[in-house]
């Protein structure tokens, strides 16, 4: 290869590159918008530690009232996230069988109620 010819492929080269690497930190707009989606979240925060404790805390207020497990109908308990028929029906009858709730742990006893989907409910749920 010609040797003048190799230093004008590397700057081509180069300037492709660079142009890749602009492109990719400072992202391309199409019509004044990001066409970039956005990796914010839509679930619902996390529980603070002293909701997921149980104990109050007096800055915050709850968004919805909690659904006590001990005295809810079938209804209330299908308004809870990941509560649909079938374990609110278990639900009601494990508290039919056995008595009320004591402590959320209890609620593990019930066949698809994992520790996952308790520690989930802990905000929206009371024992009282």
């Amino acid at each position: 290869m010609d040797e003048r010819k190799i230093p004008l492929i590397l700057l081509a080269v180069t300037a492709l590159l660079a142009a890749f690497l602009i492109g990719l930190f400072v992202g391309r707009t199409a019509g004044g918008q990001s066409i970039y989606q956005s990796a914010v979240s839509t679930l619902p925060p996390a529980p603070s530690e002293s909701e997921a404790t149980g104990s109050p805390d007096a800055t915050e207020e709850p968004l919805m009232e909690k659904i006590n497990i001990n005295t809810a109908d079938m209804e209330e308990l299908m308004s809870l996230p990941g509560i649909g028929e079938v374990l609110a029906r278990r639900i009601l009858d494990y508290r039919q069988e056995n008595g009320p709730f004591e402590r959320p742990s209890d609620l593990l006893k019930i066949e698809g109620l994992g520790e996952k989907l308790v520690s989930g409910l802990l905000p929206y749920i009371t024992m009282r």
